[in-house]
């Protein structure tokens, strides 16, 4: 069951990790790249933000409200990471429970926890590794 699962047993472990100075056009390459929804924010290799999908598509609408053209240069140059990322996102270690993330999850702001260790991103918890979980546990 879910509250003897360990975070470590179900969390993505090799994690792409965006830099608080990456451009935009470096986030959507992670982004595309990677073909993933949630990228943790680091500054000297610590947890400061998390960024989505929709965090960059919500970036974008903005930069299109203000009627000029837009580029990837021109998206680089208005874009700063820390002002649209999500700062000090609610994050797990590894020895947390499943049964956390899906509380913590199940409240629907969010659909992904960085996983730290004394700040530093161990890996990441979405929903969709939930949804193996589940599936595993349903087959067994």
């Amino acid at each position: 069951m879910t509250s003897n699962i360990k975070v470590s047993e179900i969390m993505t472990k090799s994690v792409i990790v965006a830099n608080v100075n990456n451009t935009f056009t470096q986030v959507m390459r992670f982004f595309t790249e990677y073909r993933i929804q949630h990228l943790p924010v680091t500054a000297d290799d610590i947890l400061i933000g998390i960024i989505s999908v929709n965090d960059m598509s919500s970036f974008v609408f903005k930069q299109l409200k203000t009627g000029q053209a837009l580029d990837s240069a021109a998206l680089d140059a208005a874009f700063k990471l820390d002002e649209v990322m999500t700062p000090h996102p609610i994050s797990i270690t590894p020895d947390d429970t499943a049964f956390k993330v899906v509380e913590i999850l199940s409240e629907g702001k969010f659909q992904a926890l960085p996983v730290t260790q004394d700040g530093l991103v161990q890996g990441i918890v979405t929903t969709k590794d939930l949804m193996r979980m589940l599936w595993w546990e349903y087959r067994h």
